[in-house]
């Protein structure tokens, strides 16, 4: 159940930063951004947590 709540919150991480892009042409937290942009590319990771560095 951990692992499908990490996997839900970036999924809602990423929702929120595409309707503020989608609304004001920018992010606020740009440091967040970068990491959910970051974890599109992370291929056969050890964990969940591994996806968003943080394992």
């Amino acid at each position: 159940m951990k692992n499908q709540t990490i996997a839900l919150a970036g999924v809602y991480q990423a929702a929120t930063f595409a309707h503020e892009l989608a609304q004001s042409g920018a992010v606020s937290r740009r440091d967040c951004f970068a990491g959910s942009l970051e974890s599109l590319f992370v291929v056969n990771p050890d964990s969940t947590m591994a996806v968003f560095n943080h394992d």
